[in-house]
């Protein structure tokens, strides 16, 4: 299988698709999503890319991960 993280291979005339699962990207699956572990605490919101993430905190809560 040339997906990794469990993502799905699917083979194509000449080459090969990746279906990634949710949190990963790229063409094997291989970029994993900085929000992917969840890193903002009490029920913040996380925006994020393959390399940093913003937490949104509710009223009441601050800081980088809330």
């Amino acid at each position: 299988n040339l997906c990794l993280n469990k993502g799905r291979c699917i083979s194509l005339k000449d080459t090969f698709k990746c279906e990634c699962l949710t949190g990963y990207s790229g063409k094997t699956c291989k970029i994993k999503d900085a929000c992917l572990s969840s890193p903002c605490l009490n029920n913040g919101t996380c925006s994020g890319s393959v390399t940093s993430f913003t937490c949104i905190c509710v009223k009441g809560f601050t800081g980088v991960t809330c």
